[in-house]
């Protein structure tokens, strides 16, 4: 099945693809936005082009589990999405993607320039890595 995943952002939203087999993680360019229909209607673009079967969407929780303000949005823009799409909708922990993504970027050697969009796509990246590893675990997926 192939996924399409956004990490949520006011300011830029991440976006990575699996390959059909759920094999293969890649991130695509971030959309660079601050304004909701214009976000929406990127993703609807992506969602054309891609063709995904289902999609997931990174819910930052805090450290006690609890959701605040953004994952409220997350979720908001979630249930835009799935509307629509028609597509199945799941969410996954984001926790520590973005820095973990940071992280990959900086290891690697290559330079990057915070706000260009690069790491929130990693991250986006990351949390479809965990979502698949999970779903392949057979473990919990959040609602």
């Amino acid at each position: 099945m192939k996924y399409l995943c956004f990490d949520y952002g006011q300011k830029r939203t991440g976006v990575a693809v699996s390959g059909p087999d759920g094999a293969l993680v890649l991130p695509l360019e971030a959309i660079l936005c601050d304004k909701r229909k214009a976000l929406l209607d990127a993703a609807q673009t992506l969602l054309d082009v891609e063709k995904p079967e289902a999609l997931v969407v990174g819910l930052p929780l805090r450290r006690d589990g609890s959701e605040g303000l953004t994952a409220r949005q997350a979720r908001n823009f979630g249930r835009s999405l799935q509307r629509r799409s028609g597509l199945p909708l799941f969410y996954m922990d984001e926790s520590y993607s973005s820095a973990e993504a940071a992280s990959q970027i900086k290891g690697s050697g290559r330079r990057f320039r915070p706000g260009d969009g690069r790491v929130d796509s990693l991250a986006a990246s990351v949390i479809l890595k965990s979502f698949l590893r999970e779903l392949n675990n057979k473990g919990t997926i959040l609602p």
